[in-house]
């Protein structure tokens, strides 16, 4: 066992527990402190700048605005296939994790405005794939078939006309 010349066990816990302690505030203020402080910094700035024009509208809209934001940016947890820096061994592995719906996945934070765009362009990419699996033996060769049958019109051999149209069906 190789040692590293002045580390010991103590060293090693004390700074696992200043990881730990680092990571729990940066999850404090990202998660609510620290938006919530510029929220109401900039809440005070609008109230006294609407005291100057004697109207409240603005601070209405603001308000509005702040409780949307603060919407969009809170956290939701949601699945992952499978985490990151893993990947599977097969195409079938892959498939069975992507399409297992028991939770097999890790879950992850995102906030939510990420999590809706996801949801959306998820939704947009599957429609278009079944629009396109739905027409596609029809829409990409449908000019091909027609330019084709005009062609064999000028058949006039009846056993080359049967042998070319089986061939067109085909």
């Amino acid at each position: 066992m190789n040692r590293i010349s002045g580390v010991t066990f103590v060293d090693t816990l004390y700074e696992l527990m200043g990881y730990r302690l680092g990571q729990s505030i940066q999850e404090f203020l990202a998660s609510i402190f620290l938006p919530f402080v510029i929220s109401v910094g900039a809440l005070c700035y609008v109230y006294f700048q609407c005291l100057e024009k004697q109207t409240f509208r603005p601070l209405v809209f603001y308000f509005c605005y702040l409780l949307f934001i603060w919407w969009l940016i809170t956290p939701v947890s949601t699945q992952v296939g499978f985490p990151a820096g893993t990947a599977p061994e097969s195409i079938e592995e892959f498939k069975a994790l992507y399409e297992s719906k028991d939770g097999a996945g890790s879950t992850v934070r995102i906030p939510r405005a990420l999590f809706i765009f996801h949801s959306l362009t998820d939704s947009a990419v599957k429609v278009m794939v079944h629009r396109t699996n739905r027409t596609f033996l029809d829409n990409p060769f449908g000019s091909e078939r027609l330019a084709a049958r005009l062609r064999q019109s000028g058949i006039n051999e009846a056993a080359l006309r049967e042998r070319f149209l089986r061939y067109l069906a085909g």
